[in-house]
């Protein structure tokens, strides 16, 4: 349940939502950094926080110095271009959100992904009135459907695992900054995850921009290495439309899965289609359905999509003779499709809610079926 600050209680709060995944924090505190010292902000002694959850993968990062000032919901808002610029070094997409609860309640939040916004919300007083209902706010909107307290927000997950570093000279064992925030214990060699000058006499190698470089080769191995994994198990069904593919892969993944969302078919099919099925599929489709974790992943106009409106607006129908919801959405980077929900699984479908679906297959990528 969704616990709100004291309405008395002046707070404000902002950062960048993020998954704990396998992310550089070193380059993460470079990247926003060079972007705040671009625009003549003073970070001599800011720091980036990162704290995760106590009990969700989920980490907050937050800034703290004298650049963040005595408003960090101002500075947030005024500084958005931040949630673009983590989202080229991160995984996966990130939430930028800020709120404050006094003189006047006001909230926001931003998506970006690989350096484009996908979509923001954003509310004040003004705008709802006095009597707005909870579900109105786009923060508490967030919280309830990814299943933590506002409070634990505002605090920024105070009490989990955190490391920080300076966004000066960001130094940081990136391994062992990510088993802190796993929760796990680092080994003994390693030193520690705060921020600081090296050892006497150790030197830096690599410059920054020659070190970046070598993480963006080595993140792009990775996704080769992963692209040609999901090839090679590719599971798929061919139906009257062409074919559906189901991907091992998350949703945001889209630099795999978009070669699989392809209308119409040429002569050359993707990775892990069999070729003889070239001739029957050209001028059809390939589409791909892609279990879904979270209503947000998920666009309806240029919004994430929320529990309130899923249930307001999802259509009820049959799918291989189970009760099942389905709604029209776009993916970011994929496009239309639909979001189906069977027994509380979802996946997304590229194709419109209009179109014909393969039961049977969508049922088995949901695990309902073998």
């Amino acid at each position: 349940m969704t616990t709100l600050p004291s309405a008395t209680a002046n707070t404000a709060f902002g950062g960048l939502l993020l998954p704990l995944d396998a992310f550089r924090t070193s380059t993460l505190a470079a990247v926003l950094g060079e972007a705040l010292a671009a625009r003549a902000r003073d970070i001599t002694d800011a720091e980036l926080v990162l704290t995760r959850h106590p009990s969700a993968a989920l980490v907050m990062a937050t800034i703290e110095g004298k650049v963040v000032g005595d408003d960090p919901a101002a500075f947030w808002r005024e500084n958005a271009e931040l949630a673009l610029v983590a989202s080229q070094v991160l995984p996966r997409e990130v939430f930028l959100v800020y709120a404050k609860t006094a003189p006047s309640r006001e909230e926001a939040f931003l998506v970006a992904g690989q350096g484009q916004m996908l979509g923001a919300d954003e509310a004040n007083a003004e705008r709802l009135g006095p009597n707005a209902p909870e579900d109105a706010w786009p923060i508490a909107r967030l919280c309830a459907q990814i299943g933590i307290a506002y409070d634990d927000l505002a605090a920024g997950f105070s009490g989990g695992p955190a490391v920080r570093v300076s966004l000066v000279e960001p130094r940081i064992d990136d391994r062992q900054a990510l088993m802190i925030l796993a929760g796990q214990a680092p080994p003994e060699d390693t030193g520690t995850a705060a921020s600081g000058p090296p050892p006497s006499g150790e030197k830096d190698e690599l410059s920054d921009e020659a070190r970046r470089r070598k993480q963006k080769e080595a993140e792009a191995r990775r996704r080769q290495e992963q692209a040609e994994a999901v090839g090679a198990h590719l599971a798929y069904a061919v139906d009257d439309l062409g074919v559906v593919v189901a991907p091992e892969a998350e949703l945001d993944d889209t630099d795999i899965i978009g070669r699989y969302v392809v209308h119409p078919v040429g002569r050359d099919l993707p990775p892990g289609l069999p070729r003889d099925l070239a001739s029957a599929l050209e001028g059809k489709r390939i589409d791909v359905v892609v279990p879904v974790s979270f209503l947000s992943e998920v666009f309806v106009g240029n919004r994430p999509l929320d529990k309130a409106t899923w249930q307001a607006e999802a259509n009820p129908f049959s799918l291989g003779g189970r009760q099942a919801l389905r709604m029209a959405v776009h993916a970011p980077r994929l496009g239309q499709g639909t979001l189906i929900e069977v027994d509380g699984k979802r996946a997304f479908l590229s194709r419109t809610p209009d179109m014909l679906v393969p039961e049977a297959f969508v049922l088995r990528v949901l695990g309902l079926t073998t």
